[in-house]
């Protein structure tokens, strides 16, 4: 991959993302961290705090105590960024049923943050809109689904494998984090 193919795709993401975060006020970028190993997570971490002058947490979205659920820098200059006046805004690499995406909210409310809202590089269009309008928060996303069907990019094959897709994980994340 050159470097000119990086940059083309990082800065309009990280452009688009910094103009969600200045008009939605918005204080903290959650990233989630859902079964990958850290390494991706953290070079996108240090991407965005090239950038964006907003304190990032990393949400582990399936760890199942809650102290270890949520990441950061930790010393005496830096305080949790999780408290009832942070306003998080999600960031994942993919949307699909939207469950990874409620399953990191919750967390998130837990420590009393207000999130309601979330940004995906990807949005497969697959009902993630949707659901998560109807648990209160708004999706964005830097690409969708009829992007890569607009190029022809996407065969009979794709379309109709994502059609069997399930849908009911979303339903199946625990009302309890």
């Amino acid at each position: 991959m050159t470097k000119s193919y990086i940059e083309g795709f990082h800065t309009p993401l990280v452009e688009r993302l910094e103009s969600l975060l200045e008009t939605l006020n918005i204080n903290c970028i959650g990233l989630m961290f859902p079964n990958q190993g850290p390494v991706g997570i953290v070079q996108l971490r240090g991407v965005l705090a090239e950038r964006l002058a907003v304190p990032t947490v990393i949400i582990r979205i399936n760890e199942r105590l809650i102290r270890n659920q949520v990441w950061f820098e930790r010393n005496d200059s830096i305080q949790p960024p999780l408290s009832p006046k942070s306003k998080v805004m999600l960031f994942g690499d993919a949307a699909t049923s939207g469950a990874s995406i409620y399953r990191a909210a919750l967390i998130a409310r837990k420590f009393g943050a207000n999130c309601s809202h979330a940004f995906v590089v990807f949005d497969r269009l697959q009902g993630a809109r949707e659901r998560l309008k109807i648990k209160g928060i708004e999706l964005f996303s830097f690409i969708d689904r009829n992007f890569f069907e607009c190029h022809g990019e996407l065969d009979q094959s794709d379309i109709a494998h994502d059609a069997k897709a399930s849908r009911l994980e979303f339903e199946s994340v625990r009302a309890a984090v």
